[in-house]
């Protein structure tokens, strides 16, 4: 929304699953929280009507923003994105993840007068997830990121988390949680990787 020109995509398990959760963030957090934002999106018309600014489907969704960025779906080889948002990636496949969204990233964002900005982040991806099983894809990722984060901190970095922050934030109740860790029903190994992941 900030800078111009710059497609970003989501992928999560299925495209239903981005779809919904791109929708939910967009249209039910963000634009509720700053509704002015909803201004900066790009207004459609068809056959002499102005449409929603954007569009979406039970598996699809597309936001046009005025300054010629979008935020979509992005599951198509041979398409090209500045930035990839990874949700749920220890529900999605290694080669896909690897041989189609990632070369998505092959070009750079190029700035108003057609240069590649040198001090800007290109091919952005973002990792978004619960937390894994070792020898998982997902967590093969995370202990790459952290290496690549010690070693070079300018260019990567991990956060992690549990439920005590929403629970801090009023984004979670205090009853669910206790309810969950007092379910006898509740594993365990379940809890710690749905509410502690760090």
């Amino acid at each position: 929304m900030f800078v111009p020109h710059h497609n970003s995509t989501i992928t999560a398990g299925t495209n239903k699953q981005a779809a919904e959760i791109a929708k939910q963030k967009v249209i039910d957090d963000l634009w509720v929280k700053f509704p002015l934002l909803a201004n900066e999106m790009q207004k459609r018309k068809v056959a002499g009507k102005v449409l929603d600014a954007y569009k979406t489907g039970k598996d699809y969704v597309e936001f046009n923003f005025k300054n010629g960025s979008s935020l979509g779906l992005g599951n198509v080889r041979g398409l090209r994105r500045q930035s990839l948002i990874l949700e749920e990636v220890i529900e999605q496949d290694e080669i896909k993840v690897n041989e189609v969204y990632i070369p998505l990233l092959n070009e750079p964002r190029r700035m108003a007068n057609g240069l590649i900005n040198p001090n800007e982040p290109q091919s952005q991806q973002i990792y978004i997830t619960t937390a894994g099983y070792q020898g998982t894809f997902a967590y093969d990722k995370l202990i790459e990121t952290v290496c690549r984060a010690v070693l070079e901190p300018d260019k990567y970095f991990v956060l992690g988390g549990s439920y005590r922050i929403p629970l801090f934030c009023g984004l979670t109740a205090a009853q669910q949680i206790e309810d969950v860790i007092n379910s006898p029903t509740f594993s365990k190994s379940s809890f710690e990787r749905e509410y502690e992941s760090r």
